[in-house]
């Protein structure tokens, strides 16, 4: 292989590039678990001063924690009002399909 290379100099530049690339793609991957980790609206803890203001403007605020105030329903596959219109289950076509 090492002959190859020293022969090849098109496989020499394209090493040097697949390797630029591969430290590339690793470098912005630690990157970005880092920003992810460590960037507070992402994955840091609040300090007493923001849960304190928070208490101060958030009406919602209470406890330590955001409560929701309004009612508000969840709505799950089983509630889809458009469930039957979408399935396919129990259809059959009306003639057979073209092959």
């Amino acid at each position: 292989m090492k002959g190859y290379l020293k022969t090849h100099r098109w496989a020499r530049i394209l090493l040097w590039i697949m390797s630029g690339l591969l430290l590339f793609i690793v470098l912005l991957l630690c990157a970005v678990l880092l920003f992810i980790n460590f960037y507070p609206p992402f994955g840091g803890s609040a300090s007493k001063a923001k849960k304190a203001e928070y208490a101060l403007r958030a009406e919602n605020y209470f406890d330590g924690t955001f409560h929701n105030i309004g009612a508000f329903t969840l709505m799950s596959e089983a509630d889809d009002p458009y469930k039957d219109r979408t399935s396919g289950k129990g259809r059959t076509p009306s003639e057979n399909s073209p092959s």
